[in-house]
């Protein structure tokens, strides 16, 4: 199954959200590997699915020195160079929709992704996501999943007399597992890609120009307010053996 659009763009801005989204995150879960997940297995395998700038890939390698982390991601434009990288990190490119090569299968006591949920679409989507990663799991290994139900996403405010209809309009529209400046960012970037879509200059430009009001709406209502709630979820689950 080939992987669906990333709606989010690459660049020193996408980083900026998705370290920024790592650090709003650990505020929920301070941890890197759920507590329950036993680590103190000799060689340990660890792998990292959406590695992304492979800001939890860098922090488990480092808290854990004696293990192997491996970070996946569909594209290697935000990895970090890898002479900043820890000697015990390998990162990678490869398309979680499609199967890893063999040689990885079986090998991981633990598998981790985050904040996958709006990329799948479909049940298909869910089902070959999850056996993909099944196959990188040991016999007894285990898959540690942080993300958000976008179903629970809503508009909220410390004043209801305050207007929240872009904030509203955002929860219907993008049901990101992101705090208020990581909203805008994700948005930001989602409008960017329809934009740059469409061949019309002039439906780019009226696009642009509906996306930059939204903007304004939103900063508006964050500053009188407004914000975004939505449930978290860590699912952890083992593989049997």
């Amino acid at each position: 199954m080939p992987a669906p659009s990333y709606l989010f763009s690459r660049d020193l801005r996408s980083s900026i959200r998705l370290n920024y989204q790592h650090l709003a995150i650990k505020q929920l879960y301070p941890y890197s590997l759920h507590p329950s997940i036993p680590t103190d297995a000799t060689n340990l395998h660890v792998a990292d699915i959406g590695a992304g700038t492979a800001i939890w890939s860098i922090e488990v390698a480092r808290q854990r020195p004696s293990a192997q982390i491996t970070g996946f991601d569909i594209s290697g434009d935000q990895f970090p160079r890898p002479e900043w990288l820890p000697p015990n990190l390998r990162l990678e490119t490869h398309d979680a929709f499609a199967t890893f090569p063999e040689r990885h299968h079986g090998r991981y006591d633990v598998v981790n992704v985050r904040f996958f949920v709006t990329l799948l679409a479909s049940d298909e989507m869910v089902r070959t996501v999850v056996r993909n990663l099944t196959q990188l799991l040991r016999p007894g290994g285990y898959l540690q999943w942080q993300d958000a139900n976008p179903e629970t996403a809503r508009a909220i405010a410390s004043d209801n007399s305050k207007p929240k209809s872009a904030t509203e309009k955002l929860a219907m529209l993008m049901p990101r597992t992101l705090w208020n400046q990581c909203y805008l960012l994700g948005y930001q970037e989602v409008q960017a890609y329809v934009a740059e879509a469409d061949s019309s200059q002039d439906v780019k430009k009226e696009e642009m120009k509906k996306a930059n009001k939204m903007i304004q709406d939103l900063e508006d209502e964050f500053r009188g307010g407004a914000s975004m709630e939505v449930e978290y979820f860590c699912i952890i689950s083992q593989k049997g053996t």
